[in-house]
């Protein structure tokens, strides 16, 4: 048990965070619907993406025995690169508040910014 969960709290990655940002998570939503739309469209992408995502989970499922160790090994570092990346995207966040922002938001306002008013 790391010493966060001990004072009853785990510690939020940095990629959760990113990933939970409303501009990379609306954006996320917006690849996932386009790509399962092209495998449906076009029958040899789906043929190709449905081979590819199979090699990856199995590769995935091979190798996640191998790392665990490795991971374990490493955990001390991989929390200090987790500390360093979360002050990193604090930064981040503050200097781009667009970050909070859903993608279709972001869109309309370079849009409108784009149209000339006459």
């Amino acid at each position: 048990m790391t010493p966060q969960e001990v004072e009853g709290h785990s510690k939020q990655s940095a990629v959760q965070r990113l990933a939970s940002l409303p501009l990379v998570s609306s954006t996320c939503l917006l690849l996932s619907v386009v790509y399962c739309a092209a495998k449906e469209t076009h029958p040899y992408v789906k043929s190709l993406c449905e081979a590819t995502e199979s090699g990856v989970k199995t590769i995935a499922s091979l190798a996640a025995p191998s790392i665990t160790p490795v991971v374990n090994r490493l955990q001390p570092q991989i929390d200090s690169a987790n500390d360093v990346a979360c002050k990193c995207l604090d930064k981040v966040e503050e200097a781009l508040p667009i970050l909070n922002q859903p993608l279709e938001q972001v869109l309309n306002l370079h849009v409108s910014l784009c149209i000339p008013f006459d």
